[in-house]
Parts: structure tokens; sequence; C-alpha cells
């Protein structure tokens, strides 16, 4: 439930930065551009050496079928992108690295309490 309420965060503040309205859902164009705008296509051989714009957009191939991506499909495809991430600072990373910063999301407390021990895949 942690992961699914920082999803829902970020997107309600990218539905303030679009804005369209907190009803509205958010145009793939304008996510797909906002990714372009947030990650480096040149990155480091490190462990998200492989992660572009374009695999997190096919990421889930209900993406390209919509013009429209609503909060519950936001939430399923980044729950997909970092499914195996195994901690809440690793979370916190990715969507950094996705989104950029989003000042006052998450407070010391928050990630306290998500940042619960997980199993590490081998």
């Amino acid at each position: 439930p942690g992961r699914q309420e920082l999803f829902r965060r970020v997107y309600r503040r990218m539905q303030d930065e679009c804005a369209h309205g907190p009803a509205a859902a958010l145009p793939v164009r304008w996510v797909e551009d906002r990714l372009h705008k947030h990650m480096s296509v040149e990155r480091d051989a490190g462990p998200e050496a492989g992660l572009t714009p374009e695999v997190i957009m096919n990421a889930l191939s209900l993406l390209r079928t919509h013009a429209v991506i609503p909060c519950c499909t936001f939430e399923r495809w980044m729950g997909d992108v970092c499914f195996c991430l195994p901690s809440h600072q690793a979370l916190e990373e990715r969507m950094r690295l996705l989104w950029g910063e989003f000042p006052g999301i998450l407070d010391e407390a928050d990630s306290r309490l998500w940042n619960f021990s997980t199993w590490e895949p081998p």
C-alpha cells in the first residue's frame, strides 16, 4: 500500500503540473515528453543503464493504445516498473530518475514507515 500511495502522490502532482485539473487523466504524449525531459539517455553502465524513456513507455502495452493515462493505470505501470526494487529508498530513487524531484511528496516519517526489509532477488 505504501508504494501505491507514493504513485498516487506523484500522479496528482503531475496533474497539477499538466494543468488539466484533478479529475482529468494525464495525456500519454505529455507523460512521454516529461520522461524524455527527466531521463538522460546517456547514463553510466550502472544498474539503471538499460532504462530509457522508450523502455519505460513500453513496459505497459496499454499505454500505447490510449490517449490518456488514468491514475489506476499509472499505479499499475509504476508498480510493474518498480516491482523488483528491494527498498523504499530504491523506489524513491527510481521515481526521481523517471519523474524528477517532487519536493514535499515524502517526508521522513513516511520514509521510516514504508522502509521495511524485503527479499532481494538473486
